[in-house]
């Protein structure tokens, strides 16, 4: 009967030492669990944050692209603003050279008449 006794309480034993096994294997899968969490977390912060990284980029891209246009709208604004003084100088000397075109005509003229009025004298 003792012996019985004896085995059955082993067996006892056994069988909690057997749960204990199957709790710790248990919370052993839940802590790998819950590493793999916080792992696949940090993967996803990791994600954002390259996507913000990305992002920002992408913006200061689109700025530089902007500074350019800008600056090229400049360039050409300038260009335009001294082809117009070239064509302004242009005119004002062709009006010059009217001008001056008039006054020798004024001055042949002058000198046809003097002579005219030479002839008429003698």
């Amino acid at each position: 009967m003792k012996m019985k006794m004896k085995m059955k309480m082993k067996m006892k034993m056994k069988m909690k030492m057997k749960m204990k096994m199957k709790m710790k294997m248990k919370m052993k899968m839940k802590m790998k669990m819950k590493m793999k969490m916080k792992m696949k977390m940090k993967m996803k912060m990791k994600m954002k944050m390259k996507m913000k990284m990305k992002m920002k980029m992408k913006m200061k891209m689109k700025m530089k692209m902007k500074m350019k246009m800008k600056m090229k709208m400049k360039m050409k604004m300038k260009m335009k603003m001294k082809m117009k003084m070239k064509m302004k100088m242009k005119m004002k000397m062709k009006m010059k050279m009217k001008m001056k075109m008039k006054m020798k005509m004024k001055m042949k003229m002058k000198m046809k008449m003097k002579m005219k009025m030479k002839m008429k004298m003698k």
